[in-house]
């Protein structure tokens, strides 16, 4: 899986997939996210690695237990769909609320 960086490239080779919110244990990186260098541009995103979006527009996802879909992308980064960005789908422990 490759990752669109907030410029548009379609770059390979980086594969984490960064939350939209930091946390304390996160990249160690100043940026909090784990892209960096060429990862990084100017738009909203920052250094933040992105997932590509492939099918339909989606980003397919294999979780834990096994099961598997695709979700628009702000799906991903907004797991109560309350329009609020959260950690919750990122966190462990399907919890909003916690980063």
């Amino acid at each position: 899986m490759g990752v669109r960086n907030d410029l548009g490239a379609l770059t390979g080779g980086q594969y984490t997939v960064d939350p939209p919110l930091t946390s304390a244990r996160g990249s160690g990186k100043s940026s909090g996210y784990y892209g960096a260098g060429d990862a990084c541009g100017t738009g909203p995103t920052g250094c933040r690695s992105l997932p590509g979006r492939w099918y339909t527009d989606r980003t397919c996802l294999t979780f834990a237990d096994g099961h598997a879909k695709c979700l628009e992308p702000g799906r991903l980064d907004d797991y109560d769909g309350d329009g609020v960005p959260d950690n919750g789908l990122w966190n462990g422990h399907a919890d909003a609320t916690r980063i």
